[in-house]
């Protein structure tokens, strides 16, 4: 794969990364402290058409992250082949746990909003959003998009330990993309255990991962230098 195609893939990934923390600022800025499934609830309806663009866009980033990683597999693989083989068995893992956690939040949240506001079927759709819905704690989908992030994160450790050494600037993504996926593997520690301090520290990783993204990019674009 020629370089230029990974720098491209890694400069879409900014892109949709930074409209993913812009689409969360815009709707979670203002969230209050919610202390009951109802309240999230309403919440999420107030912002319906913003939650819905959110999470179509977090599904994006999730097939974009998943080609920037392949195209690193197949880059990596000059330099180790079981190795880089051994890192992208996780990516199809990452993928498919995470569109599963992003599309349900706009295919299955939905209908049972409706189902929600029927007396009847009111309070279990109120238990099945308890589950379902993103961002609550105890979420079924918040855990499996913690996983995600976790299975990610073998790669992203692995691949820059194989071709992200040097030079400085490509270095420097790797370390950041190293460290992005040390705190998935804390964040996901957190998830386990329900603890939210521990589950914040994905948002840090996030914010690492986009960053890493830059001198990455910047590298494969317009370096002349083979990576090492």
């Amino acid at each position: 794969m020629k370089p230029k195609i990974i720098g491209i893939i890694a400069s879409v990934a900014i892109v949709t990364d930074l409209l993913w923390i812009f689409l969360m600022v815009s709707m979670e800025g203002d969230a209050p402290v919610f202390n009951s499934i109802t309240e999230r609830i309403g919440f999420v309806e107030s912002k319906a058409m913003l939650y819905r663009i959110s999470y179509i866009n977090a599904a994006f980033l999730t097939i974009v992250g998943t080609v920037f990683m392949t195209s690193l597999y197949l880059h990596a693989k000059k330099k180790s082949e079981f190795w880089a083989t051994v890192a992208f068995v996780f990516v199809p893992i990452y993928g498919s746990l995470n569109l599963f956690a992003y599309l349900s939040q706009v295919i299955v949240v939905p209908p049972l909003l409706d189902f929600y506001h029927i007396l009847e079927s009111k309070e279990i759709a109120a238990t099945l959003l308890a589950i379902t819905l993103h961002n609550w704690p105890g979420s079924i989908i918040e855990s499996l998009n913690g996983l995600a992030y976790a299975v990610l994160s073998i790669p992203s450790i692995i691949y820059p330990i194989l071709v992200m050494r040097k030079p400085k600037i490509l270095a420097l993504g790797g370390v950041m993309l190293i460290l992005s996926g040390i705190l998935a593997m804390i964040a996901f520690t957190g998830t386990l255990f329900f603890t939210r301090y521990f589950t914040s520290i994905s948002v840090v990783g996030g914010i690492l991962a986009t960053l890493a993204d830059f001198p990455i990019a910047y590298h494969f674009l317009f370096e002349k230098t083979p990576v090492q």
